[in-house]
């Protein structure tokens, strides 16, 4: 019994979440597209912020080109950064998992491998939500 309680709990935490998610989605595409581009660039630079501080790979690839989060003001900037090679994310996936989220939280997937080996990626399951 308590694990169906459980499960009733946990299923209804992530509905709950996916509504708080939801709100006002329906209506962001119709909002001025300079909001729209103000909203996409500031997730840029939280994004590179918070890759730099936390992911290691992202923090080395930036060290490595010279560059800083604050190097990063618009999406246009992220042409910067390398593309990321298959082989790159299979050599080391734990290079890309954030150092601010507990691992053993983590989902962990791996793809068919239909392209060749497969890919292992971590995911936060909030993170799937979103």
């Amino acid at each position: 019994m308590l694990c169906r309680r459980s499960m009733l709990a946990h299923r209804l935490f992530w509905t709950a979440y996916t509504i708080w998610q939801m709100r006002g989605q329906a209506r962001y595409a119709f909002r001025p597209v300079d909001a729209i581009r103000r909203d996409r660039d500031r997730r840029v630079r939280r994004q590179v912020a918070y890759a730099y501080r936390w992911v290691p790979h992202w923090r080395e690839t930036l060290d490595r080109l010279g560059l800083t989060p604050s190097d990063f003001r618009d999406a246009s900037d992220l042409k910067r950064l390398p593309i990321l090679e298959r082989a790159t994310l299979q050599r080391d996936p734990e290079r890309f998992l954030s150092k601010a989220v507990d691992s053993a939280r983590c989902l962990c997937m791996h793809s068919s491998g239909s392209a060749g080996a497969p890919v292992t990626v971590w995911h936060d399951p909030r993170a799937l939500f979103r």
